[in-house]
């Protein structure tokens, strides 16, 4: 503490401390009494930015059900297609044919449709390219009635079940027959008799071989 004492002998000792003049800059420190300085500005503090809201996420969309698919129907067997392997020729004019006992091959030029099938020169003899199970049909017209048998024979040999041997005289023979056939057989119309026999006029005796099958048994 700081005191000026300007006369220590001037005035009356009852009088105080008139004669003391007081320093407040000493008493109370600089800033708080007076021009003193004071505690220095607080800095604003910045606003913190606001932060953004996260955007919502958007729902994933639910998948569909992925539809049963159905059971395919078991397609059935199809139908048996045409086949590619057959033969007709007929005999249209009215021939005198001599026979035998042991068999006339019938010439047969007229209105030939093969495919698959050939014939000799002759038009006797008809060839199989294919194997499999064959239909053969005949047909026979005479111009009168005679005591002869028809047939077709495969490889020269007689196929029984083609015979047709009546024991009375006619004039129209005919029959089918279902046989197995190998490529490379031979397959021909046949009458068997002792006197000559005439065709008829027109169709006077016809063939047909139809393969129905590829398989042979």
């Amino acid at each position: 503490m700081n005191f000026n004492l300007f006369n220590p002998n001037r005035g009356n000792r009852s009088s105080g401390c008139s004669g003391i003049e007081i320093n407040n800059n000493l008493i109370n420190g600089p800033g708080f009494v007076g021009n003193g300085g004071g505690f220095p500005t607080v800095p604003t503090v910045p606003t913190v930015p606001t932060v953004p809201t996260t955007p919502t996420i958007p729902t994933t969309p639910t998948i569909p059900t992925i539809p049963t698919i159905p059971t395919i129907p078991t397609i059935p067997t199809g139908v048996v297609g045409p086949t590619d392997t057959y033969a007709f020729a007929a005999n249209l004019t009215a021939q005198t044919l001599t026979l035998v006992a042991a068999g006339t091959n019938v010439p047969l030029p007229d209105g030939q449709n093969l495919s698959n099938i050939t014939v000799d020169a002759a038009n006797e003899v008809f060839t199989v390219n294919d194997s499999g199970q064959y239909l053969i049909s005949y047909d026979v017209n005479l111009t009168a009635a005679v005591l002869v048998s028809a047939r077709v024979t495969q490889n020269g040999v007689v196929i029984p079940a083609s015979e047709v041997s009546p024991l009375a005289a006619v004039s129209n023979l005919s029959a089918s027959v279902v046989v197995p056939l190998t490529a490379g057989d031979t397959v021909s119309l046949q009458l068997a008799g002792l006197i000559p026999t005439v065709l008829q006029t027109g169709q006077g005796a016809s063939l047909t071989i139809v393969r129905l099958s590829a398989t042979e048994g």
